[in-house]
C-alpha cells in the first residue's frame, strides 16, 4: 500500500484503493480528503507534530509554524471532530510526527516529545466521551519510569 502526504491527492491520480494519505494541515482538510474517497491517517501539525514548541515563549525550543500545543491541548485534541459517518470509515488512525531539525540534543527531544507522545496515543485510542485529562495527567509522573529513565 502506498502512503503519501496529503499533497499526493493533487490531481486525483493515485489509486485510492491501494493508498492512504497522511493529513497534516488540519481536521477540515482531512475530512474533505476522506469525502473524496481517500483513506486518511490524521497527523495535524497544530497538535500532533511533536517538534512544535510547548509554549509561545520566544526561548521555548521547537518550531512554531503550527502553534505551540501544551500537553492539555495535545491530549484534548479530537482529530475526527466534525467528520460524518461516511468520512469516519476512511480514518485509519492518528500519527505523531517528529521533525528533528529543532532537536539538537536529547534534552530538547525529551522535552518536546514526552509526555505528548503518550497523549497522542491515548487520545487516538480513546473515545472522546471517555477522555479524562485529569486521569491522564495523574499518571504523567510515572511515564519516565515506563520509558526506562
Amino acid at each position: 500500500m502506498l502512503g503519501g502526504w496529503e499533497e499526493a491527492a493533487h490531481g486525483d491520480v493515485i489509486d485510492k484503493s491501494a493508498s492512504y494519505l497522511v493529513g497534516w494541515r488540519n481536521v477540515q482538510v482531512n475530512a474533505l480528503l476522506a469525502s473524496r474517497g481517500y483513506r486518511i491517517v490524521a497527523s495535524p501539525g497544530q497538535r500532533y507534530y511533536l517538534d512544535m514548541a510547548i509554549g509561545p515563549d520566544w526561548a521555548e525550543p521547537g518550531a512554531s509554524w503550527a502553534g505551540s500545543p501544551d500537553l492539555a491541548a495535545t491530549y484534548g485534541f479530537e482529530a475526527r471532530e466534525g467528520w460524518n459517518a461516511d468520512q469516519l470509515i476512511r480514518l485509519l488512525g492518528v500519527q505523531a510526527s517528529i521533525w528533528s531539525e529543532p532537536m539538537h540534543d536529547r534534552a530538547i527531544f525529551d522535552r518536546l516529545v514526552f509526555p505528548r507522545l503518550s497523549a497522542v496515543a491515548e487520545a487516538g485510542w480513546t473515545e472522546p466521551e471517555n477522555k479524562s485529562f485529569a486521569r491522564f495527567s495523574s499518571r504523567v509522573a510515572l511515564l519516565p519510569v515506563l520509558y526506562g529513565y
